[in-house]
């Protein structure tokens, strides 16, 4: 996580959810430890990250323009995620319509010509591969 090769003081910043066990060791060049006894260990354990979905309003009328803001409860930058909110009307072809690499808020702003109703999630998906962390609330807008 964080190798100081100078000073009496070492740190590092990082955060991501669940239980983690770090150690500190005082060691040579090449890793051969040097202080007396076991490394000293800390265990801390970041709550699970939940984002919540809202929308401007939920009955707007044909062209008026909604913005849908998710809230998650810790910046997703810190555990390497995003923050994406996606129109899932089409269950066979959601669309993402928003990403936020960092942060605890992301906005998206959208609108309809046509009298339709829109279903939106918002997800926080970490790792390279996008893996789904959590997934919000249902907002759904109807346009009249």
């Amino acid at each position: 996580m964080a190798i100081c090769r100078t000073g009496s003081t070492c740190s590092v910043t990082l955060a991501r959810p669940g239980p983690a066990t770090y150690k500190a060791a005082i060691t040579t060049l090449f890793g051969v430890q040097v202080q007396q006894g076991p490394p000293p260990t800390v265990t801390v354990n970041w709550p699970k990250l939940t984002v919540s979905l809202a929308a401007s309003t939920t009955t707007p009328t044909r062209g008026a323009p909604v913005t849908l803001t998710a809230t998650a409860n810790g910046d997703v930058g810190n555990v390497h995620g995003d923050l994406v909110v996606i129109d899932i009307t089409n269950a066979t072809r959601p669309a993402i319509i928003a990403v936020c690499e960092h942060g605890t808020a992301c906005t998206a702003t959208t609108k309809s010509k046509s009298a339709t109703r829109h279903t939106y999630v918002a997800q926080i998906t970490i790792g390279a591969f996008d893996s789904i962390s959590t997934t919000s609330n249902q907002v759904a807008v109807t346009w009249k």
